[in-house]
């Protein structure tokens, strides 16, 4: 291979046009350059013979790392720098990789940062390796000149330029590549290298989680695990006899893992990097204050849910290290400059630079999508962007968009799709939409989704970029459970920067409402849909406050004026089924809209919407069968991740007939499905069914009490940890709650004020108001559990969740009975009656039919 000289600004290399140096080592120099061909900024890194090796050496050396950096291309990841090129010119070895912007780990060495962001860092790091294993590759120079931090948080493993493959002797699971010979050259900078490096013995996965350890150690430490102050003989001497230095930096826990990695012995270490990562994943530095006080057996953090993440790894290759044979580092990881902030200029959505491309139809459905968004219509620009990315399958833009869109529909495994695609069109994007992309990772490529570093990044995102309304709003996305006074501000940003913006509008609104100001949520509102005409996302909302002002009629009259707005929505039609529903029409003419309703769902890919929709029907006039029927269809879907709440009514309308072997079964069916992902921050613990869920197959001896009670308090842990400590009461005890037995022990776990966290969804309050009702009302407080009970009743929403709507009817016609209030009381069973009179089955119905009658209370039509 050709020895030359540098390269010069100007200076081409093939289609590459240098511009400047960005660093050198011994193997060669890495080079800020123009691809020409793709008008892109690339690191070209050019491979150059070191004067100490033979002609043979450095041709094996050379054509070694071309070989892992070709298999490391093939790898694809949101936090890894990609290889766009690898080849020889002239014979010249050279490799062209994505320029990584941010700041070399070695920066927060030793420094004040957090302990968590700290720990985040080590996790991600881990997570990468484990991802590099299980692609086959070793990477053997960890260390933090390796590792960049971007200023959005994104962390990037750096330089498997001296990776190698894994021996499948070695590690079956693994998939090989061209394994190493053992008499080959020592590789690795010599204080982050593992004993059995030094020694020449096999190297597997654990020799990375060695070089993860020193860099654990030094991150916490400021300091070096080994002696490194005697030269090369005593450092080496250091890392196979000494015990590592003593961490008194660390938290606890993080020296117990570290302790771990660092073991001489690789059989010593953890089994894998995946669960160490897990190990990391479980730590709790600094866990949120609790709003609500729990009972002390639910009160306990010690852990948070172990994130399982997807990712894969694109490693980039660059220089190698010889033992003990350089006096300076190589600067072998390409770093630029975080750019600096850019200037406050008020940008819409709709004000942001379009993509290129060459076909019309795909920029006309872009622009489509981009005002659907703007006008709180994503429905529509999700088929928009939908459209646009399959005119041009190379219109990254468009894949983004589609993903970021398709977060709040049914599928989130479609979203994650098109973030994989858009991320290796990620080339074409400009800088704001890079760092956008590398925002959604922590949501879009996490399993459970991390909402907080989501939120985290989008916060750094949106100082970087501080007119863009868009990242203003996704700031604070996903919006529930963020307190309303939080929520007020963020409108104000907002609404400051684009005053037509209608997800800001609608939020302000959800605001509003959440601290009881219902007309000026319908003002805000009637702007948002006089700025948006087709925002119908404000339309939800202008229908629920009608819902939640127990207005049907008014509900009636909104959802007609949606509807002609936008006849094929199905969600339009099917809050017009549940205002006729609410008014006591007849089924005939509830079941005629609930038909067309269900078919625009359907057709719109909303299926599980569109099940929950019948099932509603038919469990609310009375049809157990057909509504048992559509439940056992919720499955067929396919979509685990959105089954939680059809399968809870499935559960509760068979606890409602008296089956609970049967509730049971199907509630144990579910628990052996479910994937984490439904556990993510995203759940409202208030009505989160997974503990119900528990007590079900308790209840049907398919658990053991101490199994229950395990889940339960593991459920809480992840609530609490998850800032919903309030929420957690009611998701954990009072909703599972049947028996009398069960109420006292709800009543037991209480906090001494039942409180709603500030910013759960306004929607839910009438739900919690059922819960504490229910709870107080099994265990024989009828005074205590009537103001609640009546609260519960006053919505006409009842289609979308009739069993609980007419159990709570029931119990509130019996505490009007208690305390002689025989009209009122009538008037509930009514309610239940006119509904359910004819379904035997219903243990709920019998009870009401038999008190209507003793109490005397006259048949009336209607609900």
């Amino acid at each position: 291979m050709a020895e030359s000289t540098r390269f010069s600004s100007g200076e081409t290399f093939g289609r590459y046009v240098v511009e400047s140096l960005l660093g050198e080592g011994g193997m060669g120099e890495v080079y800020r350059a123009l691809d020409t061909r793709l008008g892109r900024k690339v690191a070209l890194k050019v491979l150059r013979k070191d004067g100490d090796l033979s002609e043979d050496a450095w041709a094996h050396e050379a054509s070694r790392m071309l070989r892992e950096a070709r298999a490391a291309a093939a790898l694809s990841h949101a936090g890894i720098v990609a290889i766009y090129d690898v080849g020889e010119l002239d014979g010249t070895a050279f490799i062209a990789m994505e320029i990584a912007e941010g700041e070399p780990l070695r920066a927060l060495v030793g420094g004040d940062a957090a302990d968590a962001r700290k720990i985040q860092i080590l996790h991600d790091v881990a997570r990468a390796l484990a991802a590099a294993h299980q692609a086959g590759l070793v990477h053997r120079d960890v260390k933090p000149e390796n590792i960049v931090v971007s200023r959005a948080g994104t962390v990037k493993v750096l330089d498997f330029g001296i990776a190698r493959g894994l021996d499948r002797e070695t590690d079956p699971g693994a998939r090989t590549l061209e394994a190493e010979p053992a008499e080959s050259l020592f590789h690795g900078t010599p204080a982050y290298t593992a004993p059995e490096q030094l020694t020449g013995e096999a190297l597997d996965a654990r020799t990375d989680q060695f070089g993860w350890g020193v860099v654990a150690h030094e991150l916490f430490e400021g300091e070096l695990p080994f002696r490194a102050d005697k030269g090369p003989a005593a450092l080496m001497s250091s890392i196979l006899a000494d015990e590592p230095r003593p961490m008194n930096r660390a938290p606890e826990a993080i020296r117990a893992l570290v302790k771990r990695a660092l073991a001489k012995d690789p059989a010593d270490r953890f089994p894998s990097m995946t669960v160490l990562a897990d190990e990391l994943a479980l730590l709790s530095i600094e866990p949120e204050p609790e709003p609500t006080p729990l009972p002390p057996a639910a009160a306990r953090v010690s852990a948070t849910r172990a994130l399982a993440l997807v990712a894969v790894l694109a490693a980039l290759a660059a220089a190698a290290w010889f033992l003990f044979r350089r006096e300076k580092p190589v600067d072998s990881a390409p770093v630029a400059p975080t750019p600096s902030a850019a200037p406050l200029v008020r940008i819409a959505i709709t004000d942001l630079p379009l993509p290129t491309t060459d076909n019309p139809e795909a920029l006309v459905a872009y622009r489509e999508g981009v005002q659907a968004v703007r006008d709180a219509s994503w429905t529509t620009a999700r088929f928009a962007f939908d459209r646009a990315r399959k005119a041009d399958p190379s219109l990254a833009l468009a894949h983004l968009r589609y993903a970021m869109v398709a977060m709040d529909s049914e599928d989130l495994n479609a979203s994650r799709e098109a973030y994989r695609v858009a991320f290796l069109l990620r080339s074409s994007l400009s800088d704001r939409d890079r760092s956008l992309l590398d925002a959604l990772e922590p949501f879009l490529q996490r399993d459970p989704p991390d909402v907080a570093e989501m939120r985290r990044r989008f916060a750094d995102l949106s100082a970087r970029y501080p007119g863009d309304a868009e990242l203003v709003y996704w700031e604070f996305f996903p919006i529930p459970q963020r307190k309303p006074a939080d929520l007020l501000a963020f409108t104000e940003r907002c609404l400051a920067l684009d005053d037509r913006y209608a997800d800001c509008l609608q939020i302000q609104a959800r605001a509003l409402i959440a601290l009881g100001r219902h007309e000026e949520a319908r003002r805000a509102l009637d702007r948002c849909v006089e700025v948006a005409p087709t925002a119908g996302d404000c339309m939800f909302d202008r229908a629920a406050v009608e819902i939640m002002s127990n207005r049907c009629v008014g509900l009636e009259e909104v959802t007609r004026s949606w509807v002609a707005r936008e006849p094929d929505l199905g969600r339009a039609h099917s809050y017009l089924a549940c205002s006729l529903y609410g008014q006591g029409r007849e089924n005939a003419a509830v079941r005629a809209v609930v038909d067309t309703a269900t078919q625009k769902l359907r057709a719109s890919g909303f299926q599980v919407e569109a099940l929950t929709l019948d099932f509603g029907f038919a469990a609310g006039t009375g049809d157990f069968e057909s509504a048992l029927r559509i439940a056992r269809q919720t499955g067929v879907v396919g979509d685990i991740d959105h089954e939680a709440g059809p399968t809870a009514k499935h559960v509760f309308l068979l606890i409602e007939l008296g089956r609970t072997e049967d509730a049971g079964r199907v509630a144990q069916d579910f628990l052996a499905r479910q994937t984490a992902s439904l556990r993510s921050g995203t759940m409202d613990c208030t009505v989160d069914p997974e503990p119900s869920f528990y007590a079900a197959a308790h209840r049907a001896g398919l658990l053991s009490e101490a199994e229950r009670a395990s889940h339960r308090e593991s459920w809480i842990r992840r609530c609490v940890q998850e800032g919903d400590a309030a929420g957690a009461w009611y998701g954990a005890y009072a909703l599972p709650a049947t028996t009398p037995d069960e109420a006292r022990e709800a009543l037991a776990a209480m906090p001494s004020r039942p409180s709603l966290p500030e910013g759960l969804p306004y929607y839910r309050a009438r739900s919690a108001a059922a819960l504490r009702g229910k709870v107080r009302f099994l265990a024989g407080d009828m005074d205590g559990a009537l103001p609640d009970l009546v609260e519960a009743s006053s919505h006409c929403g009842m289609l979308l969740d009739p069993v609980h709507y007419l159990q709570n009817q029931h119990r509130l016609g019996v505490a009007r009975e208690t305390r002689g209030e025989k009209d009122l009381a009538c008037e509930a069973y009514r309610s239940v009656l006119s509904r359910w009179g004819a379904a035997k089955d219903s243990i709920t119905a019998r009870d009401v039919a038999r008190r209507a009658k003793a109490l005397g209370c006259e048949s009336r039509p209607g609900p």
